[in-house]
């Protein structure tokens, strides 16, 4: 059975409701969406998953990691939906991709607050959550 890599990070501090979490620099392949935050998601993972398939201009696969991070830009109303890259792949390693929607960046090493629930992924899960303890705080 083939298991997903978890993005690595370091638990500085555990608190009733959530961890303060050090993430160490790291590679993303993400994807802006509009629409509704139900949708961002469903739009999303497709182009998502077929650029980590091979759809790039490399030909290559890239392994599936966890979690799939979706963010809201609530100037632009824009949800920007992204993969984590896993830990092994140089910056120099990550395919380019073949869809103009899809882009990598590299993501700085950061600080966050960290919730862990069970259930569906909605938008009234999501705002429950977010209400101050789910942001990066450095």
């Amino acid at each position: 059975m083939h298991m997903t890599e978890q993005q690595p990070y370091e638990v500085l501090e555990r608190y009733p409701d959530f961890e303060l979490r050090r993430y160490p620099e790291h590679l993303v392949a993400e994807v802006d969406v509009g629409g509704p935050f139900g949708v961002a998601g469903n739009l999303a993972f497709p182009k998502l998953a077929r650029y980590i398939g091979g759809h790039n201009r490399a030909s290559r696969k890239v392994a599936m990691t966890a979690p799939v991070v979706q963010e809201h830009d609530p100037r632009s109303g824009v949800f920007v939906v992204g993969f984590v890259m896993p830990s092994g792949l140089a910056v120099d390693d990550v395919p380019e991709p073949a869809d103009s929607s899809v882009r990598t960046r590299r993501v700085p090493a950061q600080t966050a607050a960290a919730l862990t629930f069970s259930g569906r992924w909605s938008r009234r899960a999501y705002d429950a959550r977010n209400q101050g303890t789910a942001r990066p705080v450095g």
